[in-house]
């Protein structure tokens, strides 16, 4: 693969960010959104990987870290995120969908998280809350993917069923299966011990 890098720091947060060229115009968007994070720009890194080798990205510029990683072949997003934590040096892992623009909080809450229950585990999950973007104007079966219709259909989404873990009453049951990349962070040492993704999926 060829790497382009920007602008190296010790930081605490790594975002992962798999692509393919064909988004780079949704991908600026999340880029951009990273820049008005509550927090200094050495805090956190992010490492964009492009799983279509035949079209690189552009060279973006930014004023925090940022690794861009052109594949040498079309790997799938699992593929992706592994080479992308493997050219990552933070402590934490945040692997974010690029098409997910980031709150201005984001880097701050998945770290404040992290700090938090650091004492339970060294072995920690954080679940990111996602939702449809202000612009998106969602139709009905956006929003039942994220369980905000008013009918019986209410709870049967497929992606984001926020509302059931909020309940609080369902999140045992659901924990096994609760792993959305579109939003979550892990500790480095966990995702080491798992050894990754796996690609086959």
């Amino acid at each position: 693969f060829s790497m382009i890098q920007t602008q190296m720091n010790d930081t605490r947060l790594s975002v992962i960010i798999p692509t393919i060229a064909s988004r780079r115009h949704i991908l600026k968007l999340v880029l951009d959104g990273f820049k008005g994070q509550s927090v200094s720009y050495d805090t956190f890194e992010i490492v964009v990987v492009n799983d279509t080798p035949e079209n690189s990205l552009p060279e973006f510029h930014y004023p925090y870290s940022l690794t861009t990683i052109n594949n040498t072949g079309t790997h799938g997003p699992a593929a992706a995120r592994n080479l992308g934590f493997r050219q990552s040096k933070g402590p934490f892992i945040l692997f974010v969908g690029d098409d997910c623009v980031p709150s201005s909080d984001l880097v701050f809450q998945t770290l404040y998280y992290h700090k938090r229950y650091e004492s339970h585990s060294s072995q920690r999950i954080i679940q990111g809350f996602v939702d449809w973007h202000r612009e998106a104007q969602p139709d009905e079966f956006m929003l039942w993917l994220t369980c905000q219709l008013d009918s019986e259909w209410n709870g049967s989404g497929l992606q984001f069923a926020w509302k059931n873990l909020r309940d609080g009453s369902h999140w045992k049951e659901m924990a096994d299966g609760w792993f959305m990349t579109s939003s979550v962070s892990v500790t480095r040492e966990i995702f080491e011990a798992e050894n990754g993704f796996c690609e086959e999926f």
